[in-house]
């Protein structure tokens, strides 16, 4: 018995497993319907060659008549049937009284796919419980799942963030993600750019065929079922003692049991509906009329604006759609949802209608964060002009403060504005303290003073002066008396300032316990949300814990369908950060691309410095020496913006892609000793690895000295490194390769290898050192998805191939083994192989796959 929603792929899956049935297999398929659920066996009747009617034969005839095909077909196909029953939910009681006996006396085997278990026949479910049917929950789609789905459905590479967009809109159902890829594809929202299929513009509506799935859905409930439904719909989230009062329990039981709704783990047990496209549907198709009366009868058992709904989006979208009125209150509420779930246009439509004069600062805050998420920063720096001074209380004010902080970030300004915001909000604290009859109490004040501090230490991070936040910062992370909301931004900031200044493992620990705060919920505005979600994904970067940077995607606000037109090119960017430290250039250059288009359009985070590094060096690794000097000469025009250790790290890259393409390192060398000394460990180990890929492991002499228990995974190896490379030691520099691979640091592994075996060639001949030479190479090989740089001069036109090399390339074109090819040339194996050896490095490949392409040129 399979379980899972329209559109999961029930069928499809079994269809697929029965496409080449094995011998003796013969499916069978019954097919449940509404309209036949009330005619006794209507769903056997294109299984059976009886006379008369299907409705005037009792259940014995038609058990002999069924029983007599099955014979005829084991018979005369020697086959044993497979009952497969779609649509289960719809079966008629006496159908599954027949196929349950069958069944249960081993005649049939029998799989059952159902929407939900509520409408399923008794008989069926009594095999289940008797264990005669094993069920299965077919889940949605994972991320990757989704990801290989749509590349397969548009037939080319998709960038990531925009599979995200349809796994998150359509919740991993695959039937719905297709639908909503065709629906995206057909009106320009889904387009090829450089090979590459990206979103553009605003999503569109779901369109027809997809409201034609939802309303056949809805068409199939009882009349007190889709009342509830367009009713959470409309107003999600509901209590679910106001949907108990409105309608008939049972009815939201069979919902529930469904999977249609879901209710939060809380005491009012908020409903929402399980698939957000259902509910996009009933917004865009529930008349007016209808509208005003659903919302009429369920303002007489509850109102939002007395008994707090934990979101009032959806509640205000529906009074105002009405023509109801709104409180301000409720409406600064729905602003602030509405920007968190980026969704900009309905912030400022909401956060307009404000009237309340104690609110105007707040609204004004969410004015100018919908008009950055619009990338309108003239409006938004307009909007936020003086706000801090117009507070008139220290909630206010703390907003407008940490909004116009964020402003700050994303125009590029500098961080000095940051410090003249504090002393303005620093100062807005002392008068409302002052004032004789303010009601702030003492810690109220308290907190806002220590959320001034934290705001002074942010600005002192996003310059790179961790030692000058880190000791205030500690002060406050250890502190479990402070409010949530100062202990979570100070956790953030400390593991920020570990992690940059080498303490990566301190750092991540004190970020997770941010992320812990964060997921308690209640405590984050929409900024200081971001500011603890991004620092943790850079913290686990460069710490090498590549599984849980896609772990946080499925975090807010990467969750929210929208989301992809804000951050774009901020998730494309982080997954090619990681394939970059993984050595998979290759696969990396055109996400990085792609990401460099969406961070011209919007650039939140002043990643298109780092970006731009980032392709100048994957595309000259790769031997695109045209790319790589464009991208180099681009990163040297974009204004110097953002934090210093994004800034710091994209000149890293891009002084590395000049080293490849000079085949000097010089500059590469001398931007590492100028990070050190700023105290920005992890953008000098980037250096040292992406120095030590290109072959210059004079880059290592630094970390010799590193002690044992240093803090960093990536430090400790190449510390490792660097001890075998100056002994000469190849034993060493194979272990210290395996422990690179092993912790997911595949670049430095390869890297490692390759520079051993340059350094085997320098050693006098012996039969150990050749056995261990072969070794390195072998595990090498398993590295193949790490592609070796491709040398300066062979960026341009390659190297011209020995006699015998080309003798030999000739020979791997025609499929030959390194076998078949020695006994051809009447040579070792050993000599074949280091003959390739020789030749791939070259070439600047590493594997034989890889000739094939360097032919033409």
């Amino acid at each position: 018995m399979i379980v899972a929603d329209a559109g999961m792929g029930k069928s499809a899956l079994v269809r697929h497993v029965l496409k080449n049935p094995p011998d003796g297999t013969l499916p069978l398929w019954i097919h449940g319907s509404p309209v036949l659920k009330a005619v006794p066996f209507g769903a056997m009747a294109p299984h059976l060659s009886l006379e008369g009617s299907v409705e005037t034969l009792s259940a014995l005839t038609v058990l002999r008549g069924f029983r007599e095909f099955l014979e005829v077909v084991q018979a005369d196909l020697e086959a044993r049937p497979v009952a497969v029953v779609d649509d289960a939910q719809y079966l008629d009681e006496d159908s599954a009284l027949l196929l349950a006996q069958l069944t249960a006396a081993k005649e049939v085997r029998l799989v059952v796919l159902t929407r939900s278990i509520t409408g399923l026949p008794h008989d069926l479910l009594a095999l289940s419980k008797d264990g005669l049917l094993h069920r299965i929950d077919l889940p949605p789609l994972t991320a990757a799942e989704a990801h290989r789905l749509c590349a397969a459905h548009v037939g080319g590479d998709v960038l990531p963030s925009a599979s995200r967009y349809f796994y998150a809109a359509a919740r991993g159902n695959p039937m719905l993600m297709k639908l909503l890829v065709d629906r995206s594809r057909g009106v320009g929202h889904l387009l090829q750019r450089k090979g590459v299929w990206v979103l553009s513009g605003e999503p569109p509506k779901p369109g027809r065929l997809i409201g034609d799935l939802v309303q056949a859905q809805l068409s199939s409930r009882t009349v007190s079922e889709r009342m509830l439904l367009e009713t959470v719909g409309l107003g999600e989230p509901v209590p679910l003692s106001a949907l108990l009062a409105l309608g008939d329990p049972s009815a939201v039981d069979a919902l529930e049991n469904d999977g249609l709704i879901t209710h939060e783990d809380c005491p009012t047990g908020l409903t929402r509906l399980t698939q957000p496209l259902v509910g996009e549907v009933i917004r865009e198709t529930v008349p007016m009329g209808r509208r005003m009366a659903l919302r009429n009868a369920l303002t007489q058992v509850f109102n939002p604006e007395d008994e707090a709904a934990g979101s009032t989006l959806r509640w205000v979208e529906w009074a105002l759609d009405c023509g109801s009125p709104v409180s301000s209150s409720s409406l600064l509420r729905a602003a602030a949802e509405a920007n968190q779930v980026c969704d900009p246009d309905f912030a400022i439509r909401t956060a307009t209608k404000i009237t309340d004069p104690e609110l105007t600062v707040e609204a004004s805050v969410e004015l100018a964060w919908a008009k950055m998420l619009r990338n309108e920063l003239d409006a938004s720096e307009e909007l936020l002009n003086g706000l801090i001074s117009a507070a008139p209380s220290l909630k206010a004010a703390e907003a407008a403060a940490w909004m116009s902080a964020q402003f700050v970030h994303a125009a590029g300004k500098p961080w000095s504005w940051v410090g003249n915001y504090a002393l303005e909000w620093r100062a807005v604290i002392e008068r409302i303290a002052e004032e004789p009859d303010s009601d702030a109490s003492a810690e109220q004040l308290n907190d806002a003073r220590l959320s001034n501090k934290l705001l002074e230490c942010y600005a002192l991070n996003c310059e790179g002066l961790y030692s000058n936040s880190l000791a205030e910062l500690a002060a406050v992370a250890e502190n479990n008396d402070v409010a949530p909301i100062n202990r979570m931004l100070a956790l953030a900031l400390v593991g920020e300032a570990l992690g940059h200044s080498g303490k990566i493992e301190s750092g991540i620990q004190a970020s997770i316990e941010a992320m812990q705060v964060l997921g308690a919920g209640g405590h984050a505005t929409e900024v200081h949300a971001g500011l603890v979600v991004c620092r943790h994904l850079e913290l686990l970067i460069l710490g090498g814990r590549w599984e849980q940077v896609e772990d946080v995607f499925a975090l807010y606000p990467f969750t929210e369908p929208r989301a992809w037109n804000h951050f774009d090119g901020t998730i494309g960017l982080t997954q090619a950060r990681v394939l970059c430290r993984q050595g998979r250039f290759e696969r990396a250059l055109p996400q990085i691309s792609m990401s460099i288009d969406a961070l011209h359009q919007n650039d939140m985070e002043q990643l298109l410095p780092l970006a731009l590094g980032m392709g100048a060096y994957a595309a000259a690794v790769c031997g695109e020496r045209e790319l790589a000097e464009q991208h180099s000469a681009e990163f040297e025009a974009v204004p110097a913006a953002g934090h210093a250790h994004t800034l710091m790290l994209g000149h890293c890259y891009a002084a590395a892609a000049r080293a490849a393409l000079t085949e000097k390192s010089a500059e590469l060398m001398e931007l590492a000793d100028r990070v050190a000394a700023q105290g920005m460990v992890a953008v000098e180990m980037h250096a040292v690895e992406l120095g030590l890929y290109l072959g210059f492991p004079d880059m290592l002499h630094r970390l010799v000295d590193t002690p044992p228990d240093d803090e960093g995974m990536d430090r400790r190896i190449l510390a490792q490194i660097a001890k075998a490379h100056a002994e000469g030691d190849l034993e060493a520099m194979a272990s210290a390769a395996a422990k690179a691979k092993d912790a997911g640091f595949t670049l430095m592994a390869a890297a490692c290898l390759d520079n051993a075996l340059v350094r085997a060639q320098e050693l006098p001949r012996h039969p150990r050192l050749a056995k261990l030479r072969r070794e390195i190479i072998a595990v090498r090989e398993q590295l193949s998805e790490v592609t070796k740089p491709v040398p300066a001069k062979a960026a341009g036109a390659l190297p011209e191939l020995t006699r015998r090399e080309s003798a030999i390339a000739a020979l791997v074109l025609s499929g030959a083994t390194n076998k078949e090819i020695a006994s051809e040339l009447a040579v070792s194996t050993r000599t074949v192989e280091g003959h390739l050896y020789r030749m791939f490095s070259k070439l600047g490949i590493s594997r034989r796959e890889e000739l094939p392409k360097l032919i033409g040129k």
